[in-house]
């Protein structure tokens, strides 16, 4: 138990939505769990189970703290408004979020309604994983800023749910299903998903025209290798392609002192202290004959003003638009250009 104990709470360190499933195991372990040896085994079996993992995330926590002042993450702070609930509207799960809450929900009701015939350790797992997806559901309608609320990344323990629970289906369809087939449907689905997702990745990135990587390696081409970029968004991608140093607005790489020193210093004098020499941001088309372009910055954490930016037509370096056939350069479905100004 201590083994499984510490593994969850190496599986909540690596992405930290896994607390719902932790909890809804904790749940089981300290409620439902006993052994037949008395009173004083169950208190160890129920230690042995807890401890490991308290002391790993109870480690994480008061390191933020003391480093940061804060228990969580940034990334975590900026797009949760926990304990304040901004929203309830189970439609910004958008497809996936909401096929896999709706899959978890019906698990249980036809897993209860036919418990006998199932294997304890497979209930085990199906009322596990289901419950922990539709807590961590309602938490993303709840709390979790509209803009995150339906990135893929906070369903995929709903998408396994979904593979565990496809032999329900299967008996409800073909009423009587040899368990064999289904444990092996279960191994086959989740390869296929896997590689699927492997395949899927090696596409986008190595045959797909992916515009972000174009304007990346253009940035490297034509600006000076010390140059310093204050960037609307995708951070990660142009950092990696470009070799160039960046510093994205939304402060989700950076700790908190970023939100708090954009506000008290203001964005003008930090992007200064930062030696920030260019901005990298979107441009609408009616903006682009503009002798200004103004953009306010806000502190993402506490939502203050931290100040407006006033970018000259004169150091407008240049604008990428997927309409330059000279240049190759894509813009977001939807999207504004990008443009590229000298501070």
């Amino acid at each position: 138990m201590s083994l499984i104990s510490a593994a969850l709470g190496l599986a909540v360190l690596a992405r930290l939505d896994n607390i719902f499933y932790a909890f809804i195991f904790f749940i089981y372990g300290i409620f439902l769990l006993k052994t037949k040896s008395g009173f004083k085994q169950n208190i160890i079996l129920k230690v042995s189970l807890t401890t490991p993992f308290i002391l790993i995330l109870g480690s994480y926590y008061i390191f933020n703290y003391l480093n940061y002042g804060h228990l969580m993450p940034i990334a975590v702070a900026i797009k949760s408004t926990f304990p304040q609930i901004i929203c309830v509207n189970v439609l910004r799960l958008k497809f996936v979020g909401l096929l896999v809450l709706v899959n978890s929900i019906f698990s249980l009701f036809i897993l209860f309604w036919k418990r006998k015939k199932y294997e304890k350790e497979y209930q085990l797992i199906i009322y596990s994983l289901s419950f922990s997806v539709i807590l961590q559901s309602v938490y993303l309608i709840l709390f979790i800023k509209p803009l995150f609320s339906s990135w893929s990344w906070y369903f995929v323990p709903g998408v396994i749910n979904l593979a565990f629970a496809l032999p329900l289906y299967l008996d409800l369809i073909l009423k009587n299903t040899n368990q064999k087939v289904s444990k092996y449907l279960i191994v086959a689905i989740i390869i296929l998903l896997t590689f699927g997702g492997i395949a899927r990745n090696y596409k986008r990135y190595f045959f797909e025209n992916r515009w972000a990587i174009h304007l990346a390696q253009s940035l490297k081409q034509r600006l000076p290798k010390n140059s310093r970029i204050f960037v609307y968004d995708l951070p990660g991608m142009f950092a990696w392609y470009s070799d160039l140093a960046i510093l994205p607005q939304d402060g989700l790489i950076n700790n908190f002192d970023y939100q708090k020193q954009i506000v008290e210093l203001g964005i003008n004098n930090y992007l200064k202290m930062k030696k920030i020499n260019y901005v990298f941001w979107t441009l609408d088309d009616k903006n682009i004959n503009k002798n200004i372009n103004q953009i306010d910055i806000t502190a993402n954490l506490s939502m203050q003003k931290a100040g407006t930016l006033n970018l000259h037509k004169n150091k407008l370096i240049m604008i990428f638009n997927k309409t330059d056939r000279n240049e190759k350069y894509y813009s977001r479905e939807g999207s504004d250009n990008w443009a590229l100004w000298k501070l």
